[in-house]
């Protein structure tokens, strides 16, 4: 089915990813709506962490700025003593915008 694209929150075309010499994504596109979540699955090697990278620092041609992206990598080490809701909400503070539980409480419980 075809959707408009002023349903997607972002949506963006011709997406070249490439890393350490190795083609990614050739000419790929990627459209995302609002109020949706989204996972990224394939095998390893295929550039997942490299597409959420570049994601995350805005290095994809076209992802619109005033989208707030928080990438969770596996690899941070975590404070047992720390809550999700708590991780979140520094987050929040690193990106400069204000702490808001209430949005990130009703995001986790989704």
């Amino acid at each position: 089915p075809t959707t408009p694209a002023g349903e997607y929150v972002v949506c963006c075309d011709g997406i070249i990813l490439a890393y350490a010499g190795k083609s990614l994504l050739r000419s790929s596109s990627l459209r995302l709506k609002r109020g949706h979540r989204y996972g990224v699955v394939g095998q390893n090697g295929v550039g997942k962490t490299t597409l959420l990278n570049n994601i995350n620092s805005k290095q994809i041609a076209g992802f619109p700025m005033d989208i707030c992206v928080v990438y969770v990598q596996h690899e941070i080490l975590a404070n047992d003593e720390q809550s999700v809701v708590d991780y979140m909400l520094q987050a929040q503070v690193k990106l400069g915008m204000s702490k808001d539980s209430a949005a990130v409480e009703a995001v986790l419980s989704d």
